[in-house]
């Protein structure tokens, strides 16, 4: 296993399981492109319609980053790299203060930097009138922030399970579970 994959199971370790599972979605579904609805499930939000940095609130850390269409932003499409993966140049997230650093969607990519803790990366495919779709590239390491971007590193070579079977039964029984006591019914 390579530098970046070592580097990728270790900081997984230290994740809770719902952080797990969200990455592992993104692991899972590398390469594939998804509806947006697959994206922006109420109980099991990956990304976020009103920002391209996705930072949850029960987490200390961005979970993902997506381009658009027509985007404002000078984001660049992920290159492949010399390493057999590819770096992805993302631009940071801006307010009419200039203060980049001061934006929580911003300090939370810059706290995976500091952790090394991988971030889901999606490319829209499609727009209106049509469906709106994903590319889902997978997970990337946030490798540098300057001069207004991020740098980010992916690869896919196999990286495994990161959560286990039980997490994943255990998730969609709680879910079940209420879902039932709210509505009256098994969803």
């Amino acid at each position: 296993m390579d530098i970046l994959m070592n580097e990728l199971s270790r900081s997984l370790l230290r994740l809770d399981k719902k952080h797990r599972y969200a990455l592992q979605w993104f692991y899972d579904h590398h390469g594939q492109t998804v509806p947006w609805s697959d994206l922006n499930d109420p109980d099991f939000r990956l990304s976020s319609s009103a920002k391209g940095i996705y930072k949850p609130k029960f987490l200390e850390y961005a979970l993902s980053v997506k381009q658009t269409l027509h985007s404002t932003y000078g984001d660049r499409l992920p290159r492949s790299n010399d390493f057999g993966g590819w770096t992805y140049h993302y631009h940071e997230e801006s307010n009419a203060n200039g203060e980049a650093s001061a934006l929580h969607t911003n300090r939370g990519l810059e706290q995976c930097m500091r952790d090394g803790i991988p971030v889901g990366v999606l490319i829209q495919a499609s727009g209106k009138p049509g469906p709106v779709t994903y590319k889902v590239f997978g997970l990337a390491m946030v490798r540098s922030w300057s001069d207004g971007f991020f740098t980010l590193e992916g690869k896919m070579a196999e990286l495994g399970t990161i959560v286990s079977i039980g997490d994943y039964a255990e998730s969609k029984a709680r879910k079940a579970a209420e879902t039932q006591a709210e509505y009256g019914k098994p969803k």
